[in-house]
């Protein structure tokens, strides 16, 4: 029988947590003058505690499991989830003493005990930070760590370490709930990085409160409420510590009653296996996972015999792929695109049902309560432009961060006249729908022109032997900059790389030619949310 541990430990003189387990028709009048409002009606923003929000209807499938660990089958119910979170949290303010402002960091791989933890934080009035499970040490002192892991019954237990299970089980004359205001920091993920050092995000209650509301009008909740003969089941693979696995795939699925199935870490078995066994009904996926399931071998059309719809957000995914995916599914399912950041809790952009299949490849139409502005980024007047027009997306709304966390610069260079800045470049059609171009920082510059790397990606990925490709800008004496790609192959395919070269040259204008060449790679580098980390191409060229 083993026993989980708990110890707090002090670094730089301030309180760290550290957590680590091992084991039907839409009227398009949105444009007003200079910005885009979204098509769906305005919301009220509820006045409530975030975690008493999601909470709110889990007495109705109270005896419903409400997550389970993929590899352990650890399982609690709704009323447990309910109950520890409450009873952890109260704990970790008798024993630990922590204070509103206090940060609890949580570094754990996707269990069942993850939505336990975050919970007890925020129902204590304290700010959660959920960090990388990757992270190494040499990156830890940056938070506040509090210690979770497993011990069998030989191993020595470190001195202060506190059972799990007996704080779960604690019983104090503490408050159940302590109040925070609108405007409290209650989760401080980091940013991933991609263009610059991570930062950390101040999310305030009413921010993610605002998601939340703002995932649950009818034009696009996917998510049937659970009853006494219904229940939804997602399989959890994204990372609980990313924001689009805590808030979209967590907070608002719990909040619906959905079943949760816990990966731990993605293993190709353990994916197959959960799809096989559990058969779910809804999918959270990111591009890298489409590539998977429609790649692999051993994928079989009856694990999705009971799939409704396939959310697909974190990085943009073309029309051919999403005709591959339906047709490895082989029944009528939705694909729904969405387009979010750290920085906007993280939903902006969905894609309503109501258009779903017409759009292909597109990230969808703002959310409720959500303006935009597609800019030049150049243009100090920021006029917003019309359809088909390539800016950078601006963004106004509940959802957006407070800012970042003891650093000033970084949020002031973050908004422009009070809109987020998301560095991100879009067009949007005569639909408003939006399709993502690349982010201003990657845009390839030839002879003055602007190459989008995602553009050439998608190409590329038509070639036959091709698995995946990631493109960049390398220096070139004449033209400035010239596109270079990286190719994965299929298993057992060559990919011809003059071939190559020349299939694209016949597909774009001159000044986007592979010019900088084909490089064959065995991966493409990318981020856990699977973002292609273009950096470590450019520091490998």
């Amino acid at each position: 029988m083993s026993s989980v541990v708990l110890r707090c430990c002090s670094i730089n003189k301030r309180k760290f947590m550290r957590l680590k387990l091992f084991t039907p028709s839409i009227r398009f009048v949105s444009t007003i003058g200079d910005h885009m409002k979204s098509m769906h009606p305005d919301i009220e923003i509820p006045k409530a505690h975030m975690v008493e929000f999601v909470m709110k209807d889990f007495g109705n499938w109270h005896d419903k499991i409400a997550i389970e660990c993929a590899v352990t089958q650890k399982k609690y119910t709704f009323e447990e989830l309910r109950k520890n979170s409450i009873n952890l949290g109260k704990a970790l303010r008798k024993v630990f003493q922590l204070k509103k402002d206090d940060v609890v960091g949580l570094l754990l791989f996707n269990n069942p005990d993850y939505p336990i933890c975050a919970f007890a934080t925020i129902l204590s009035g304290l700010t959660v930070t959920m960090i990388n499970s990757t992270y190494t040490a040499d990156v830890l002192p940056m938070f506040v760590v509090l210690s979770l892991s497993e011990t069998k019954d030989d191993d020595v237990i470190p001195n202060g370490a506190i059972n799990y299970d007996d704080l779960l089980h604690m019983k104090t004359d503490l408050p159940d709930v302590v109040a925070v205001d609108d405007e409290q920091v209650i989760c401080l993920p980091y940013s991933s990085g991609t263009t610059g050092l991570p930062k950390g995000v101040m999310l305030t209650n009413r921010n993610l409160v605002a998601n939340l509301a703002q995932h649950d009008i009818p034009a696009i909740q996917y998510a049937v409420k659970a009853s006494n003969n219904h229940q939804e089941v997602l399989a959890l693979v994204l990372p609980m510590y990313h924001i689009y696995g805590f808030t979209v795939s967590t907070l608002s699925l719990l909040k619906v009653g959905c079943k949760l199935i816990t990966i731990p870490k993605f293993k190709r078995n353990t994916y197959l296996e959960v799809l096989a066994r559990h058969k779910p009904t809804i999918l959270h996926i990111v591009p890298p996972l489409v590539t998977f399931i429609t790649t692999h071998p051993g994928v079989k059309t009856e694990y999705f015999q009971r799939l409704k719809i396939t959310l697909c957000a974190a990085a943009p995914l073309g029309a051919p792929d999403e005709d591959k995916f339906r047709a490895v599914v082989a029944k009528p399912t939705k694909i729904i695109q969405a387009y979010g950041m750290t920085e906007t809790s993280p939903m902006a952009f969905i894609t309503p049902h109501a258009l779903e299949g017409k759009c292909s490849g597109t990230f969808g139409h703002p959310v409720s309560n959500t303006l935009i502005k597609v800019v030049d980024p150049d243009d100090p007047t920021l006029r917003h432009l019309g359809p088909h027009q390539p800016g950078e997306i601006l963004i106004k709304g509940p959802q957006v961060m407070k800012g970042y966390y003891k650093n000033s610069t970084e949020t002031e260079s973050a908004f422009v006249n009070g809109w987020y800045r998301t560095g991100d470049v879009a067009k949007y059609d005569e639909n408003e729908m939006f399709f993502i171009t690349d982010r201003i920082k990657e845009l390839i510059k030839v002879k003055g022109f602007q190459v989008a790397p995602f553009e050439l990606e998608a190409i590329i990925k038509n070639f036959p032997g091709v698995l995946e490709s990631a493109v960049i800008g390398i220096p070139h004496e004449y033209l400035g900059e010239s596109p270079r790609a990286y190719v994965v192959q299929k298993p057992g395919e060559k990919v011809n790389t003059e071939e190559l070269i020349q299939f694209v040259r016949s597909k774009v204008a001159k000044h986007k030619n592979l010019v900088g060449g084909v490089v064959i790679v065995d991966r493409i580098p990318k981020n856990p949310s699977g973002k292609i980390l273009r950096r470590q191409l450019r520091s490998l060229y």
